[in-house]
């Protein structure tokens, strides 16, 4: 969180946190307008902060109310920032604890009224629109001295829940996802969690793989990241000192060499990808990438991890990144929700 509201302070050194919830999850206001800050944002990326939605509507839910019910009767006044037609999804968030309702029991309580009053098409991906919904005990933003918000006048404390409500684009809210959290089923056969964080990342950039390409897999070691790209349809020529989990191992078109990536060897512009979730010094790292970057197409794309080891995390980064470039066009770098202490960091072959 501390990284996340530094990077927004560096777009507007005036704004003020509000609430801080548990899984790093804060309210704040801004001195910016909606259209300039979301400016800001965009020229600036930020890489700790993965999501936001605004607040047009603070719904205090007596103890006798049901939320869902009480949400969805509050859709219709915020209707002027709901644009008919469009492909909506209901998006429901809480802090931890006991309710008589589920995060699903919002989309189905809004789904009907947002179909039949403003022609909405009711979906849960790739959404034109998103319906945010943060449900809380308490706040501390200040409603009645506030023009920003729209409160309910007929539910005054006590309040069993406060829900924060907003409508808002998936560009708006940085990603289409709820919360940022972008889940994926645990299979059998999972070899660890770097599947899920090489999935993501080709959700979250939106890479698009080669059909049948040749992927270069550093520090591939037990074999994750070989194996979802063998399964989306790559032949990987997979590079680590340690051995491969043997079912990675034996999977049709994996070539398994072991050795350390920056003393591997292959032909000139050979490969339509490179990926590389080597556990070390993340500069060490990067100059690894430039080692093997004669092998790699002009323009191909490449992913890697950068550890967070080091408390100087930013300075670590800046510098990965400048080590990176000798070869390598960045496009984006974000801390991803399978990320933990570490962020991915994506771009082309020069």
């Amino acid at each position: 969180m501390k990284s996340a509201v530094s990077e927004l302070k560096k777009i507007d050194e005036k704004i003020k946190i509000i609430d801080r919830f548990p899984d790093g999850v804060f309210s704040f206001s801004t001195s910016l307008n909606n259209k300039d800050f979301l400016s800001f944002l965009e020229a600036n990326p930020p890489i700790f902060l993965r999501h936001i939605h605004p607040i047009h509507g603070v719904l205090f839910i007596s103890e006798n109310r049901w939320a869902p019910d009480t949400v969805g009767e509050f859709i219709t006044p915020l209707g002027k920032k709901i644009k008919p037609g469009k492909k909506t999804s209901v998006q429901a968030r809480r802090i931890p604890g006991e309710y008589d309702h589920t995060l699903f029991s919002y989309k189905n309580a809004l789904d009907p009224i947002l179909r039949d009053t403003f022609y909405a098409q009711n979906v849960v991906q790739r959404p034109e629109q998103i319906v945010s919904i943060f449900v809380t005990p308490s706040t501390e933003i200040d409603v009645k001295n506030s023009n920003e918000y729209e409160m309910n006048p007929e539910s005054p404390p006590p309040w069993k829940q406060v829900a924060l409500i907003g409508i808002s684009t998936p560009r708006e809210n940085l990603c289409e996802w709820s919360g940022g959290i972008v889940r994926f089923s645990k299979e059998m056969g999972v070899v660890s969690r770097a599947e899920f964080k090489l999935l993501e990342a080709m959700e979250i950039f939106d890479i698009s793989l080669p059909p049948h390409g040749i992927a270069l897999d550093l520090g591939s070691s037990p074999g994750g990241w070989t194996k979802v790209l063998v399964q989306k349809g790559l032949y990987v020529t997979s590079v680590d000192q340690a051995p491969l989990e043997p079912n990675v191992a034996k999977l049709p078109g994996v070539r398994y060499v072991q050795s350390k990536a920056e003393h591997f060897r292959g032909e000139a512009e050979s490969f339509d990808l490179l990926a590389s979730d080597i556990n070390r010094d993340p500069v060490k790292s990067a100059r690894s990438l430039i080692a093997v970057a004669p092998f790699v197409k002009k323009n191909a794309p490449f992913i890697m991890t950068i550890k967070l080891a080091d408390k100087n995390f930013p300075k670590l980064i800046d510098k990965t990144l400048e080590t990176l470039r000798e070869s390598y066009i960045i496009k984006g770098v974000k801390q991803l929700y399978n990320n933990r202490d570490e962020v991915t960091v994506w771009g082309i072959r020069k």
